[in-house]
């Protein structure tokens, strides 16, 4: 039974985690967590049945690799909101010195 739920954890914790990585809008971050997760799970029914393996592990190693892959996509390709808040303050000190 708490494989069980540690199954279904997966299924709610990662697309919220994923949607959190690149929107800060709660209505944006429902739309990408709604949609993530049913385009993973459909993935990873799919997979399931063309490799022959069994339908819950796969939907759980399907949604592990997706935020595998978001995330370093995130790191790549998406600057941090840090990082943009410290350059419009270097932008902010370059223009008005004193």
């Amino acid at each position: 039974s708490s494989l069980i739920a540690c199954r279904y954890s997966w299924l709610l914790i990662v697309p919220s985690v994923a949607a959190m990585l690149f929107a800060e809008k709660l209505g944006t971050r429902l739309a990408i967590g709604w949609s993530l997760g049913a385009l993973v799970s459909a993935g990873g029914v799919a997979l399931s049945f063309y490799i022959d393996l069994p339908t819950g592990a796969t939907i759980v190693a399907t949604f592990g690799l997706a935020l595998l892959l978001l995330a370093l996509a995130r790191k790549l390709f998406f600057r941090s909101g840090r990082a943009e808040a410290g350059d419009r303050q270097e932008i902010v000190e370059a223009v008005n010195p004193g």
